[in-house]
């Protein structure tokens, strides 16, 4: 660690170049995740919800979360499971 602060001391323009990177990481992250979130946020809430304005859950909303014991115990969508 001692390395890394002694080149910024010697060229201060890296540590914004540093900065850049670390900062292009974090947008290209959050590209990256944003749309895993929003289809397990849509996934949780209700049909009507879906195009509201409420996007975190248990603060702004309360999902419902036996959706998925719903589809398991439906008799269409669990029996494709069975057979296999």
């Amino acid at each position: 660690m001692d390395a890394y602060f002694d080149r910024i001391r010697r060229h201060p323009t890296r540590l914004l170049g540093d900065l850049f990177v670390i900062l292009m990481l974090i947008v290209v992250i959050a590209w990256t995740l944003f749309p895993l979130y929003w289809a397990f946020i849509n996934s949780i809430k209700f049909p009507y919800d879906v195009y509201g304005t409420k996007w975190i859950p248990w603060l702004q909303f309360d999902p419902p979360l036996n959706t998925g014991v719903n589809c398991w115990a439906s008799a269409k969508f669990a029996a494709p499971s069975k057979t296999a």
